[in-house]
C-alpha cells in the first residue's frame, strides 16, 4: 500500500494497493451438497460434506484511489479494485472467481466515512459459469486519534 500527493498542496492524493495470498483448509460444495446434481452438469454428488474436503487456493488483486480534499476535514475519493481467486477442493472442479468494483467515498470531519459502489463478479469451473452485479454501501465511524494527513 502506498499513497502520494498528486498536487503540491496535497489537495489531490493518489493511493494504490496490491494484495496476494494463499490458503489451505477445508471446504467446498458439489451440487449444494445434496443428491440433486443437474444432468447437464455431468456431476454426481459424492456424499462428502464441506468439512470433509481438503481445500486450497490463492488470490491476487490490486486497487487504486484518488482523494480530493483533506482527510482531516472533508474529502471525496474515487476508488476501484479488481481481484482474481483460484480455488480447488477434493473432488470439486477447480474454480476461478474474478471481480471488479468501483465507487465513491466521502469523508466528513476525518472520522465519518460514507461509501458506495458497484461492480461485477463471475466464477467459472468445468461444471458451470455464473456472473452478476455487486452493490455495496456503508458507514464507517473511526474512533481514536485522528487521521494522519
Amino acid at each position: 500500500t502506498g499513497h502520494f500527493p498528486v498536487t503540491e498542496s496535497g489537495v489531490v492524493t493518489a493511493s494504490g494497493d496490491v494484495e496476494a495470498g494463499v490458503g489451505v483448509g477445508v471446504g467446498g460444495e458439489l451440487c449444494g451438497n445434496e443428491d440433486d446434481c443437474r444432468e447437464e452438469d455431468d456431476l454426481e454428488w459424492d456424499g462428502q460434506r464441506w468439512w470433509q474436503r481438503t481445500a486450497g487456493g490463492g488470490y491476487a488483486g490490486l486497487g487504486g484511489a484518488l482523494r480530493f480534499g483533506y482527510r482531516r476535514t472533508f474529502s471525496v475519493s474515487v476508488f476501484g479494485r479488481t481481484r482474481l481467486q483460484v480455488t480447488d477442493a477434493e473432488a470439486i472442479p477447480v474454480t476461478m472467481w474474478w471481480s471488479a468494483f468501483g465507487g465513491l467515498q466521502v469523508t466528513i470531519w476525518g472520522h465519518v466515512r460514507l461509501y458506495g459502489g458497484g461492480g461485477f463478479a463471475t466464477y467459472v469451473n468445468d461444471a458451470e459459469t455464473e456472473h452478476g452485479i455487486i452493490a455495496e454501501g456503508g458507514l464507517r465511524i473511526l474512533v481514536g486519534p485522528g487521521p494522519r494527513g
